[in-house]
């Protein structure tokens, strides 16, 4: 039992160091994936050094030094070497797994129409993107927890939403649920489009959505998949089916063990509608409409990343509603990560060149209340986790161990108990012997003085017969 303690309270320390590790990471990460030709012979505007984490774009029009423009993220996928999509998933497989631990986890996917963003986010059935992998990950750390703890509690739910057009839409509004959500987590009523929940400091309103609760990464999948497909699209010069939309897909978890109260996190992943500039799509009349509130509210998503990174007083969340909705996740210290996706096509160079100056402005901001930049890397992280695998290992082997002694006991306890009136019986006979022992002695006792006196009067009366018989 005394080792289970201490193993325990080992696991208690390690994982409190990983819980303190991952408060420090509530940092905002920009990572850089390039969509490479159809044809490998094509010419390309982009050179990546993957080992310093480097893009460069070359102007196509211009020569000479000043053609070139050199970027650093804090990665940046070579999609010749490391750019496959388990690297992609890699870079947010901790965060990933901190969500069951009250945190929470912010993707951005940007980039112009056709750079790539659906094949990262989404994948295929050969290449799953980041969406099914961190949602596997979650579900089998989720079946871990309750193999660990039969007694832990864990719900999980997913919504998906959109904003088009500053409106913000509830794509799965048709879905029978338990209950509406407002933008901070909290049951509010029944579902209803019309009504909404007040943000009291921003006089503005923001409507409820609903979650449906999910058993499996499979179920969450299709709900995301079946809210994203009624995304707003329009046909576009870069591609057929360009979404018009942010669409933002949230798995929350809450957990709840012991006397400890619920710990809820989540994973968002954010599908930035196509950053091109309206000259570039071709649009007109209503897509021209969408395409401004596409860009505008772009535009004010990077307000809010400036003046957070200047760490200035006021944040300006309320200038849109994509800003406004994803206000709890900027400021509770949730895991950030910007994936910008750029063309590698000469034709793009404008686009490309715009994304990467737009996703540069990303670097350095630091959200949350604790606001601390993450000063240890994955490699410290991945080897507390392993100390606490082992940790949680020998836990569950000694208190095996301690089960079989317990059965053990038991039995023992039986016998002990035979033996302890055994013992009791023998005692009262020792005592008893005692007793028998002490009366012999006094008998004994009595028997030879009776016997002496018995003597004398023998000799006596042998004395008397011989004094009678010299009378005589």
């Amino acid at each position: 039992a005394g080792d289970v303690m201490v193993w325990r309270d080992a696991y208690k320390s390690l994982l409190q160091q990983l819980t303190d590790l991952e408060k420090e990471a509530a940092c905002v990460q920009v990572f850089c994936r390039t969509r490479p030709p159809a044809d490998e012979a094509a010419s390309s505007i982009c050179e990546i050094t993957s080992q310093s984490n480097q893009i460069a774009i070359l102007d196509p029009g211009r020569r000479g030094t000043s053609s070139r423009r050199t970027y650093s993220f804090d990665r940046v996928f070579d999609p010749s070497a490391s750019g496959s999509q388990e690297d992609v998933f890699g870079s947010v497989r901790t965060a990933c797994g901190a969500v069951l631990r009250g945190r929470s986890l912010c993707v951005f996917a940007y980039g112009m129409t056709g750079a790539g963003k659906t094949h990262t986010m989404t994948g295929t059935s050969e290449e799953p993107g980041l969406t099914p992998r961190a949602l596997d990950f979650i579900f089998q750390e989720i079946d871990a927890a309750r193999r660990r703890s039969p007694d832990i509690k864990i719900r999980a739910s997913v919504s998906v939403l959109e904003v088009y057009c500053e409106q913000i839409r509830n794509l799965l509004d048709d879905i029978p649920t338990t209950e509406a959500r407002g933008p901070h987590g909290t049951a509010d009523g029944g579902a209803s489009s019309s009504s909404g929940l007040r943000n009291r400091t921003q006089n503005t309103t923001i409507p409820e959505w609903t979650e449906v609760e999910v058993q499996d990464a499979k179920e969450a999948l299709q709900l995301m998949q079946k809210g994203s497909s009624r995304r707003a699209v329009e046909a576009t010069l870069c591609n057929a089916n360009s979404s018009r939309s942010h669409c933002l897909s949230c798995l929350t978890v809450t957990v709840e063990e012991g006397s400890e109260g619920p710990k809820t996190g989540r994973l968002a992943l954010v599908d930035l509608a196509g950053s091109e500039r309206m000259y570039k799509s071709g649009v007109d009349g209503r897509a021209l409409k969408e395409g401004a509130y596409i860009n505008r509210s772009i535009s004010a998503l990077g307000d809010v990343i400036e003046a957070v990174a200047s760490k200035q007083p006021h944040v300006p969340f309320r200038n849109s509603k994509l800003t406004l909705l994803l206000q709890d996740l900027l400021t509770h210290s949730a895991r950030l990560v910007m994936i910008v996706h750029v063309s590698t096509r000469p034709e793009d160079y404008h686009e490309t060149l715009h994304s990467l100056q737009w996703a540069s402005r990303f670097k350095g901001a630091d959200f949350g209340a604790v606001g601390v930049r993450a000063r240890r890397d994955e490699a410290e992280i991945t080897k507390l986790r392993a100390a606490l695998a082992k940790a949680n290992e020998e836990i569950q082997t000694l208190q095996a161990a301690a089960e079989q002694l317990q059965e053990r006991a038991k039995d023992r306890a039986g016998s002990q108990d035979r033996l302890a009136a055994a013992l009791r019986e023998l005692e009262g006979l020792r005592e008893s012997k005692a007793r028998l022992e002490q009366e012999l002695r006094r008998a004994s006792e009595t028997l030879a003085a009776q016997e002496k006196e018995l003597e004398d009067q023998r000799a006596l009366i042998a004395r008397l017969q011989s004094t009678q018989d010299n009378d005589n």
